[in-house]
């Protein structure tokens, strides 16, 4: 039995080559928008999305930083608060209706063929996204779908490309970021772990003044991660 160690240094500087041939793509896009979701609970269709964090970057800088507390009008699972921060106390002082969040989260996020990139967002942001969306924005079953490919489309998961370089199933030189998360994503890889904390620590990225489990911040860590995974050379080993 193969033994699937975690991903050290030289695996990190060699994952932009391995994925980057693999796809056939030469250049890694350096505008785009990376964001996240806080939810009350781990099902889409039983619990609500209370915070959206999203982060506009051009030629790698952070322009500009988006954050919503959506209000859906009833209270939110005391567990899920004590991970993400987000009580009935936050949401009467900052929540706001969630259908107009939803709104002008979604007018940042969906114009044109823009590149956005989330940290486990093929199982977890996408779904959950497009069905709150279409149930907040009452979206006709068409459009509900259109959104979906919209985002499958234009889709960079750092979860699932590091995941399967840790699995050794990196992209094919024909197989798209979407296509690339459905093989990988579903596969129960016991020791193969992929969470923004551990990422963080694996590649050396300082998390200090960074709220974990927080839209705002793990946008922050995703970005910083997509950055290592891209741009190898800002990774340094003592």
């Amino acid at each position: 039995m193969n033994t699937i160690e975690p991903m050290g240094p030289g695996s990190i500087r060699q994952l932009p080559d391995q994925l980057g041939a693999r796809a056939g793509r030469t250049q890694w896009p350096t505008d785009y928008i990376v964001w996240d979701l806080e939810t009350t609970g781990l099902s889409h269709k039983d619990n609500h999305i209370v915070e959206i964090g999203a982060i506009t970057v051009e030629g790698n800088q952070i322009t500009g930083e988006h954050r919503w507390v959506l209000d859906n009008g009833v209270p939110v699972n005391p567990i899920a608060a004590e991970i993400n921060g987000i009580t009935d106390e936050v949401i009467a002082e900052e929540g706001r209706d969630a259908a107009d969040c939803m709104s002008e989260f979604l007018t940042l996020l969906t114009p044109g063929n823009q590149t956005h990139i989330t940290h486990n967002g093929y199982k977890f942001d996408i779904p959950w996204l497009v069905h709150h969306a279409a149930v907040l924005l009452h979206l006709p079953a068409d459009q509900e779908h259109e959104l979906m490919q919209n985002l499958h489309d234009t889709m960079i998961d750092t979860a699932a490309l590091i995941k399967g370089e840790k699995m050794g199933m990196n992209r094919e030189w024909n197989e798209s970021m979407v296509d690339h998360a459905r093989r990988v994503m579903p596969i129960m890889a016991k020791g193969v772990k992929y969470n923004v904390s551990l990422l963080c620590e694996e590649m050396g990225i300082d998390m200090e003044g960074i709220t974990t489990h927080s839209a705002g911040g793990d946008v922050i860590l995703t970005n910083e991660i997509y950055q290592r995974i891209v741009n190898p050379m800002m990774y340094v080993t003592e």
